[in-house]
């Protein structure tokens, strides 16, 4: 710690701030705190009172079979889900929509970033994202193109560059949708700390 003070990589006051990891734990074994894992947590030390899983799925590849993808909308729609199609070109999503409403699916597109999706609308936007996904929990549902399609081949033509706001309209939807998942984790957690006295 000291050499680190002379070399000027820490301030005076902030050696106080450092501690070693069984202080760490300590201190916030204190404390009401929650913790977010992609794994399932190794309880060590942890002072861990509950833990609540949030359902995350990957969509299915489709493969070109079209029959396949319309009966999931169709299951989909049924159950009340907001579904999102994404595709990197305007025209295939347009044409997908068309498509679709041949299909007696009331697909729509959409370049109305403020839209927000009712329970049971398919949106098809112009977007680019690797995969889809889906939250069973928030009944929201994202395709794209390499979903449906397969994944392209590459090709030694130079492609054309897809526009950023695409791109970030596919983040926008990513943020959206995990605001919204917080939310409804943030009120299970709030609904358990009330009952375990944790908090007034």
């Amino acid at each position: 710690m000291s050499h680190r003070l002379e070399k000027g990589y820490l301030l005076p006051g902030q050696a106080k701030l450092m501690c070693s990891t069984a202080e760490l734990v300590a201190k916030l074994n204190r404390r009401g705190c929650v913790a977010v894992s992609l794994m399932e947590p190794q309880k060590g030390e942890w002072n861990i009172r509950d833990e609540f899983g949030v359902t995350v799925k990957s969509v299915n590849s489709y493969n070109n079979q079209f029959p396949l993808l319309v009966k999931d909308l169709k299951s989909w729609k049924k159950a009340g889900y907001r579904i999102v199609l994404a595709s990197p070109s305007r025209t295939r999503a347009q044409h997908l929509a068309e498509d679709l409403q041949n299909e007696e699916i009331p697909a729509f597109y959409s370049e109305n970033e403020e839209r927000v999706l009712k329970p049971g609308e398919v949106m098809l936007i112009h977007g680019a994202a690797r995969r889809g996904f889906e939250y069973p929990m928030q009944k929201f549902v994202l395709i794209t193109e390499t979903d449906i399609f397969g994944k392209e081949k590459k090709k030694n033509r130079k492609k054309s560059p897809i526009d950023r706001s695409a791109k970030f309209w596919i983040l926008r939807i990513y943020r959206s949708v995990t605001m919204s998942c917080t939310r409804a984790t943030v009120l299970v957690f709030t609904a358990v700390s009330r009952k375990l006295r944790w908090i007034a």
